[in-house]
């Protein structure tokens, strides 16, 4: 009996099997345009927010104070605690959206 060293198998997927495909790609991107375009709004806003900031205690204290802005991505409950520890923040304001 011969034996075989290498085998290639091929697979041509069925019109169905490219047209999920096809659907689960554009879901992806879809999903991906979504939280970057939601990433992009908080962060527009963040920026607001400190040039509001500034305009309510003044340029002078806002840059001596010089106070830093961080939108990590992740969970909040997996993501502000570690990184308020590294960052050893004096204050940690968090808003629910939606």
């Amino acid at each position: 009996m011969k034996r075989f060293k290498n085998i290639l198998y091929v697979n041509e997927p069925t019109a169905d099997q490219k047209s999920t495909i096809a659907r689960a790609v554009l879901l992806a991107e879809g999903v991906t345009n979504y939280v970057e375009r939601e990433q992009a709004r908080y962060r527009n806003e963040l920026y607001r927010l400190a040039e509001e900031l500034r305009g309510w205690i003044g340029k002078e204290a806002y840059d001596y104070l010089a106070p830093g802005f961080h939108l990590p991505k992740g969970p909040a409950k997996k993501v502000i605690a570690p990184l308020a520890a590294e960052l050893r923040a004096d204050l940690v304001s968090a808003i629910a959206a939606g």
